[in-house]
């Protein structure tokens, strides 16, 4: 299988049906270390990839994937997002019917893509959802020793997303008191 990377549009060009996001990771760490690839900006970032903690490759800079430019069903396996929360595909160049399923380790979920203008109430929810993730993942968090409460920031690192209780046990009976990580910065 080949695929391909136009550096000058941000599309990564598909050639089958089926790729893994592993795969679509590592043939771009493979081009851009060809020539003077490195110039261009970097069309994925990733998170995780260590046992329990899955995968997550991000499509940043404006890179989007096309898939194969036919009729058919195009399957994705593994964790694709992108940094805008926008969809990961761009059209096909010709009048395809196409369709792609993108099969997280959890989850599947089908975003048309093509024929079709605009994401569904469903896909748009799906990818605020995916979004949502990759801020408690990657943003600002504080632990609050007097009050025992996690706090987990927005992007600008000022306004609070999320806050919860913490203990210093699994049974939930000792509140946090402290002894552990206080802060951790947004992740880069």
């Amino acid at each position: 299988m080949a695929i391909t990377f136009d550096p000058v549009n941000k599309v990564i060009g598909l050639d089958s049906f089926n790729v893994s996001v592993n795969t679509l990771w590592s043939r771009w760490a493979d081009w851009a270390i060809l020539g003077d690839n490195l110039k261009y900006p970097p069309a994925f970032s990733q998170l995780g990839g260590d046992v329990p903690v899955p995968l997550y490759v991000t499509l940043e800079n404006g890179w989007k994937v096309r898939v194969q430019e036919a009729d058919g069903e195009t399957k994705i396996t593994g964790n694709l997002l992108v940094s805008d929360l926008s969809s990961p595909f761009t059209p096909t160049l010709g009048t395809w019917r196409t369709q792609v399923i993108l099969e997280a380790p959890l989850a599947a979920q089908a975003i048309a893509v093509g024929t079709t203008p605009a994401l569904s109430a469903a896909e748009s929810a799906a990818l605020l959802q995916v979004g949502t993730i990759i801020k408690m993942m990657r943003n600002k968090m504080v632990t609050d020793p007097t009050t025992g409460e996690v706090t987990i920031y927005d992007d600008d690192g000022v306004t609070p997303l999320f806050r919860g209780d913490i203990f210093e046990n699994v049974a939930g009976t000792i509140p946090y008191q402290g002894n552990g990580i206080n802060r951790r910065d947004r992740m880069t």
